[in-house]
Protein backbone atom coordinates (compact mmCIF):
# COMPACT_ATOMS: atom_id res chain seq x y z
CA UNK A 1 0.00 0.00 0.00
CA UNK A 2 1.10 3.03 -0.74
CA UNK A 3 1.00 6.07 1.90
CA UNK A 4 -1.63 8.08 -0.25
CA UNK A 5 -3.69 5.08 0.36
CA UNK A 6 -2.90 4.84 3.83
CA UNK A 7 -3.64 8.67 4.30
CA UNK A 8 -6.92 8.40 2.92
CA UNK A 9 -7.82 4.97 4.39
CA UNK A 10 -6.58 7.05 8.03
CA UNK A 11 -8.61 10.37 6.94
CA UNK A 12 -11.74 8.50 5.88
CA UNK A 13 -11.91 6.24 9.42
CA UNK A 14 -10.86 9.15 11.35
CA UNK A 15 -13.45 11.20 9.55
CA UNK A 16 -16.46 9.59 9.25
CA UNK A 17 -16.41 5.84 10.64
CA UNK A 18 -15.47 6.87 14.02
CA UNK A 19 -17.70 9.71 14.50
CA UNK A 20 -20.41 7.55 13.35
CA UNK A 21 -19.17 4.13 15.74
CA UNK A 22 -19.05 6.92 18.67
CA UNK A 23 -22.63 8.39 17.51
CA UNK A 24 -23.88 4.50 17.63
CA UNK A 25 -22.86 4.22 21.17
CA UNK A 26 -23.89 7.38 22.57
CA UNK A 27 -27.90 7.00 21.06
CA UNK A 28 -27.23 3.26 22.50
CA UNK A 29 -25.89 4.77 25.99
CA UNK A 30 -29.08 7.67 25.87
CA UNK A 31 -31.81 5.01 24.90
CA UNK A 32 -30.43 2.46 27.53
CA UNK A 33 -30.83 5.78 30.27
CA UNK A 34 -34.28 6.25 28.86
CA UNK A 35 -35.50 2.93 29.45
CA UNK A 36 -34.07 2.56 32.70
CA UNK A 37 -35.80 5.39 34.31
CA UNK A 38 -38.98 4.07 32.53
CA UNK A 39 -39.07 6.56 30.02
CA UNK A 40 -40.28 6.29 26.30
CA UNK A 41 -37.54 6.44 23.35
CA UNK A 42 -37.93 9.49 20.96
CA UNK A 43 -36.97 11.58 18.15
CA UNK A 44 -35.29 13.73 20.31
CA UNK A 45 -32.80 10.81 21.84
CA UNK A 46 -31.65 10.22 17.79
CA UNK A 47 -30.97 14.12 17.78
CA UNK A 48 -29.15 14.36 21.32
CA UNK A 49 -27.14 11.39 20.04
CA UNK A 50 -26.46 12.36 16.54
CA UNK A 51 -25.11 16.09 18.07
CA UNK A 52 -22.77 14.55 20.69
CA UNK A 53 -20.09 13.97 18.60
CA UNK A 54 -19.69 16.88 17.04
CA UNK A 55 -20.05 18.73 19.70
CA UNK A 56 -17.59 16.85 21.57
CA UNK A 57 -15.63 17.55 18.34
CA UNK A 58 -15.94 21.40 18.47
CA UNK A 59 -14.83 21.60 22.35
CA UNK A 60 -11.99 19.81 21.71
CA UNK A 61 -10.90 21.81 18.34
CA UNK A 62 -11.60 24.60 20.45
CA UNK A 63 -9.18 23.89 23.25
CA UNK A 64 -6.71 22.53 21.45
CA UNK A 65 -6.59 25.26 18.28
CA UNK A 66 -8.86 27.83 19.32
CA UNK A 67 -7.10 29.71 16.42
CA UNK A 68 -9.74 27.93 14.36
CA UNK A 69 -12.53 30.57 14.87
CA UNK A 70 -10.90 32.92 13.20
CA UNK A 71 -9.83 33.47 9.56
CA UNK A 72 -5.90 33.90 8.78
CA UNK A 73 -4.38 34.47 5.11
CA UNK A 74 -2.80 30.96 5.97
CA UNK A 75 -5.53 29.23 7.52
CA UNK A 76 -9.06 27.72 6.23
CA UNK A 77 -12.21 30.20 7.68
CA UNK A 78 -14.74 29.18 10.78
CA UNK A 79 -17.47 28.56 7.68
CA UNK A 80 -15.49 25.57 6.60
CA UNK A 81 -14.72 24.26 9.87
CA UNK A 82 -18.67 24.59 10.44
CA UNK A 83 -19.67 23.13 7.71
CA UNK A 84 -18.11 20.17 8.20
CA UNK A 85 -19.51 20.16 11.90
CA UNK A 86 -22.91 20.20 9.81
CA UNK A 87 -22.06 17.16 7.34
CA UNK A 88 -20.43 15.20 10.76
CA UNK A 89 -24.21 15.96 11.80
CA UNK A 90 -25.70 14.59 8.97
CA UNK A 91 -23.72 11.37 8.61
CA UNK A 92 -24.20 10.64 12.52
CA UNK A 93 -28.04 11.26 12.63
CA UNK A 94 -28.48 8.67 9.97
CA UNK A 95 -26.80 5.39 12.77
CA UNK A 96 -28.20 7.46 15.31
CA UNK A 97 -31.85 7.08 13.48
CA UNK A 98 -31.32 3.63 13.52
CA UNK A 99 -30.48 2.96 16.91
CA UNK A 100 -33.53 4.64 18.19
CA UNK A 101 -36.23 3.00 15.79
CA UNK A 102 -34.25 -0.52 17.32
CA UNK A 103 -34.97 0.43 20.93
CA UNK A 104 -38.63 1.65 20.05
CA UNK A 105 -39.37 -1.82 18.15
CA UNK A 106 -37.50 -3.15 21.15
CA UNK A 107 -39.92 -1.63 23.64
CA UNK A 108 -43.26 -2.27 21.82
CA UNK A 109 -42.23 -5.98 21.72
CA UNK A 110 -41.47 -6.14 25.11
CA UNK A 111 -44.57 -4.48 26.42
CA UNK A 112 -46.79 -6.43 27.99
CA UNK A 113 -50.57 -6.08 27.05
CA UNK A 114 -52.84 -4.25 29.42
CA UNK A 115 -55.74 -6.53 30.02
Amino acid sequence: MSIDTQNSIIGLLSGIVLPMLMTILATALLCRYRIARKKRVSYGTMFAGASVVPLLLMVIVTFLQPYVWWSRAHKSSPAEFLGMLGFMLIMCALPALFVVVHYKKRSKRDETPVA
